[in-house]
């Protein structure tokens, strides 16, 4: 099998809690365009909006992180 994507079509999507990628190989999680594809943490305060772990030839890309001055690094 190839690839597996997720395609993120422009529009701010809204997220609670972490997003976590583990143990994967050979994924994308993709936006339409930097600019107008965001992802806008509404978690608690200094929450982690990504978490990547054991992945390889993979990516993460075209996409906003907006953590709202609340999300943690």
């Amino acid at each position: 099998s190839g690839p597996r994507v997720v395609f993120l079509p422009a529009g701010s999507y809204r997220i609670t809690r972490t997003l976590r990628m583990a143990e994967l190989l050979g994924v994308g999680l993709i936006g339409e365009d930097p600019a107008t594809t965001r992802l806008v943490w509404d978690g608690p305060a200094a929450g982690i909006m990504l978490e990547v772990a054991g992945m390889a030839y993979s990516r993460i890309n075209r996409l906003a992180f907006d953590g709202r001055r609340r999300a943690s690094v």
